[in-house]
């Protein structure tokens, strides 16, 4: 759970039952809801008396909401860093993308998708915080990027305010389509595999 005061970040993890590894596993949340579909639905087993197990301090406000994968914890800030966080509560890496996060990050084949409020669609990987490419687009992405595979093609999808709807290729960081709706796109993009649904403002 994420509670937004202002400059800090207080992250209440849970103990939860039934969980014994770190891979992807229940105790894994690899992003916006859960999975490509956003059902938003986990298996595990909250305990019934939660404790505060550490606090994280930024520079400013989040917005974004956090995903965790492997026993660590990545969240976008508005001081414009995405940061990797121990299960411990300590910095293991961050990576400023030059304007504030809002969007909650996409973990997918050892790499952060995150867009940042200046358009851009940044892929990071999730080891050591390095980039791997940048994708730019005409407007704020405010929403969660998504995934869809296709065959041997996995590509990210991710909305924009230049009312676009684009497609990237995951390795490449390459443009693949993009649709442009009538207004912004704010949210993230549920999808099957083979349609993307997604809502504007």
């Amino acid at each position: 759970m994420l509670f937004n005061l202002r400059s800090s970040i207080l992250l209440l993890f849970l103990l939860l039952s039934l969980i014994t590894a770190i891979g992807q596993d229940n105790a894994s949340w690899s992003s916006f809801r859960g999975n490509a579909s956003l059902s938003g639905t986990s298996s595990v087993t909250i305990s019934k008396t939660p404790k505060l197990l550490w606090t994280f301090k930024t520079a400013d406000a989040i917005k974004s909401s956090p995903i965790i994968m492997q026993g660590s914890t990545y969240i976008g800030c508005n001081d414009g860093n995405l940061y990797c966080i121990s299960e411990l509560g300590k910095l293991k890496w961050k990576y400023n993308v030059g304007n504030a996060i809002e969007a909650p990050p996409l973990f997918l084949d050892n790499k952060i998708y995150v867009g940042s409020l200046e358009g851009g669609l940044f892929a990071i990987d999730a080891g050591n915080g390095k980039l791997v490419w940048t994708y730019t687009t005409d407007g704020q992405i405010a929403g969660a990027a998504n995934y869809v595979v296709k065959g041997k093609n996995t590509n990210i999808i991710v909305g924009s305010y230049d009312y676009s709807l684009h497609s990237i290729n995951a390795l490449t960081g390459k443009g693949a389509w993009k649709y442009t709706s009538e207004n912004y796109i704010n949210g993230a993009a549920a999808n099957n595999g083979k349609v993307a649904i997604f809502g504007g403002c």
